[in-house]
């Protein structure tokens, strides 16, 4: 399994946990935790980078929880934050990106990893979930 692929899979699951808006089984929350302590730690890609990626993992994962407090504060100027933080995943795959491929690669990467993420993303959408409206 693919670096990008295990950080995927383990923040999406967290994120339903945290969340709580679908049921997570717990075939999910097993699968999740074999890939975040022992998957991860057995990629090659990981182990290589460890400590060019493990700095902006932890600032990923204060993003997501500075996201999420924001969240339940319900303020709408915050929303705007909270809606960009939300997404710091995309900040590793574009980080990937330039391991794998240097400066020119990630920056077409990140534009089209960003499009992807934006695009079909309605930040009134977002506001209406958040708000219960």
């Amino acid at each position: 399994m693919t670096f990008l692929n295990i950080i995927a899979h383990v923040s999406q699951v967290w994120d339903d946990l945290i969340d709580k808006d679908k049921p997570i089984h717990d075939a999910q929350i097993n699968s999740m935790m074999w890939q975040a302590l022992i998957d991860l730690n057995e990629n090659q890609f990981f182990a290589n980078h460890l400590a060019q990626l493990l700095p902006l993992m932890k600032k990923a994962i204060i993003d997501w929880q500075c996201a999420n407090a924001f969240e339940r504060e319900k303020d709408a100027t915050m929303f705007k934050v909270s809606y960009i933080k939300r997404s710091c995943v995309t900040d590793i795959a574009i980080f990937v990106a330039y391991l794998c491929g240097g400066l020119e690669h990630s920056l077409q990467c990140a534009v089209l990893i960003e499009r992807a993420v934006f695009q079909d993303d309605d930040f009134n959408e977002y506001v209406k979930e958040q708000t219960g409206g």
